[in-house]
């Protein structure tokens, strides 16, 4: 229901409506709305309607659309974040992939562009990274990780990257960590010490491994008490690369 000029209701028509109608013939698992386009998902695959502005329906096309179409390129969706002028999903094949596709403006697919331009096929967004959960703004985008982190990218006018800064231009074309991005209680005992927590980190990334890592450097109350357990810490909460096995 509500504003259905350009068919984000689905319904076949444009009429604008102040009570629910149902999209005829059609079911989704899970389903997400933006500023004048609607997507949902059903069995890996995504269906859009609505504003077709910048390809944001997926269909190839920049042709408004009163019905569902099929996204093309995407048949591995578990979820679907509608934007203002762009679209993602999260994908279960390779480890959790965001990919999106309509806008590129402002950084806001991930993909590394900030030129404005017409994305009519989904591109991934640039991260290492497993993600279970994706969700979009205006004019930025944010997934959740496996590990527990935020990562978020796209125009940052107003600070909704969560980079520790902002202002008119700040744009970031590829998905970073929400600040704090890790904490610095590395041993996970609740506070930070700089004669444990300090000293596995300069351990760490000094290339050091296993019992060379945690020897007499844990708090009292560590609850990260092995070299692979510091290890995925770090990888996945802070971003680090390059540590040793």
């Amino acid at each position: 229901w509500g504003y259905n000029n350009n068919g984000a209701l689905g319904d076949g028509t444009f009429t604008n409506r102040n009570a629910p109608v149902e999209i005829p013939l059609f079911v989704s698992t899970s389903i997400d709305a933006g500023w004048n386009h609607t997507c949902s998902t059903y069995s890996g695959s995504v269906y859009c309607w609505g504003d077709n502005s910048n390809g944001i329906l997926g269909d190839g096309t920049t042709t408004d659309r009163n019905a569902p179409v099929q996204s093309q390129g995407i048949n591995a969706a578990t979820a679907v974040a509608a934007g203002e002028l762009h679209t993602c999903v999260r994908v279960s094949s390779n480890f959790g992939q965001i990919q999106c596709w309509g806008y590129s403006g402002g950084g806001r697919l991930g993909n590394g562009d900030a030129p404005a331009a017409t994305v009519l096929s989904p591109v991934t967004a640039l991260a290492i990274d497993s993600f279970v959960a994706v969700t979009a703004g205006r004019l930025h985008t944010c997934g959740l990780t496996s590990a527990g982190s935020a990562k978020c990218w796209g125009g940052n006018v107003l600070a909704q990257v969560g980079s520790g800064h902002f202002g008119t231009g700040d744009v970031h074309t590829v998905p970073q960590f929400v600040v704090p991005r890790c904490e610095l209680d590395i041993d996970g005992n609740g506070s930070f010490n700089a004669a444990t927590d300090g000293v596995l980190a300069a351990r760490a990334l000094a290339g050091m491994s296993g019992v060379a890592v945690t020897s007499s450097a844990l708090g009292a109350g560590a609850t990260r008490t092995t070299w692979p357990q510091i290890r995925k810490f770090l990888e996945t909460a802070c971003g680090v690369a390059g540590l040793a096995l």
